[in-house]
């Protein structure tokens, strides 16, 4: 995995979320980590809440002990550069009832695979691998841009290359930056004075203004590269911009002109 970066841990600690990078470029390793308090997408919430069943069977702790009481904050990733074996320990938290702080705890490392051929060590179950990753694939998507409101800028809006900036930083930090920063603005400039229609959803991303979805489309059309479209207007094939006719006759092209 050399000169690539990899997510080497994921923690939640209350409204708090941590991702750490871990690369090796020839002697230097790097250490990258991103902090957050945007809130996590529902498919990110429930990576973390599947590894329960799997820590229950690496500790057999069957599932009438500390029932509705065990939650799972984090998962810390291992690679050895020598047998290219990865592994991992997962750390949870146990409400208890005679007491005002969780008992805390990890899981034994364990690798993925044996670290020899003929080897007889214990290694994480496959199904408790293939729940771990799933942890991580969401935890990148989160970097993304996916969100509680859903992936709101699919399609390639930004892109992660042109967009990384610093030495030492992967291009999945550059993004979810990038991204965060220019939703923001664009939609505090948007923002202004839009007033929604009857019945239409409103958003906020993080603590800014709640503003329609036609004023998010607009937004996100910029954040893309386009221009501001007005209300009633769709893109057809090749790019054209069509503008619906206020008295229903058929669309027009946007460069014909639209009886008002």
């Amino acid at each position: 995995m050399s000169n690539l970066s990899r997510i080497s841990k994921v923690s939640r600690k209350g409204e708090e979320l941590v991702i750490t990078f871990a690369s090796t470029d020839g002697e230097t390793d790097k250490t990258t980590i991103v902090k957050s308090r945007r809130q996590p997408h529902a498919d990110l919430v429930a990576a973390f809440s599947g590894l329960e069943r799997h820590v229950r069977e690496i500790l057999d702790v069957p599932g009438s002990v500390w029932k509705d009481a065990m939650s799972i904050s984090g998962v810390t990733w291992s690679f050895s550069e020598d047998t290219e074996v990865e592994g991992a320990v997962i750390t949870g938290l146990v409400s208890l009832e005679t007491c005002t702080s969780p008992f805390c705890f990890n899981t034994p490392h364990l690798p993925f695979k044996q670290y020899s051929e003929g080897g007889n060590a214990a290694t994480m179950p496959y199904d408790a691998i293939e729940a771990l990753e799933r942890l991580r694939r969401e935890a990148k998507l989160f970097l993304e841009g996916k969100g509680a409101q859903g992936d709101l800028f699919a399609g390639g809006a930004v892109d992660g290359k042109s967009a990384a900036a610093g030495e030492g930083r992967s291009p999945t930090d550059a993004l979810a930056d990038a991204v965060v920063d220019a939703a923001e603005q664009i939609l505090a400039a948007e923002a202004q004075g839009a007033v929604p229609r009857e019945g239409e959803t409103t958003i906020r991303i993080n603590d800014g203004p709640k503003v329609p979805m036609s004023t998010l489309e607009q937004a996100v059309g910029k954040l893309a590269g386009g221009g501001r479209r007005q209300r009633g207007e769709r893109t057809g094939k090749a790019g054209v911009v069509f503008r619906k006719d206020r008295k229903g006759k058929k669309p027009a092209k946007a460069d014909e002109e639209v009886e008002p």
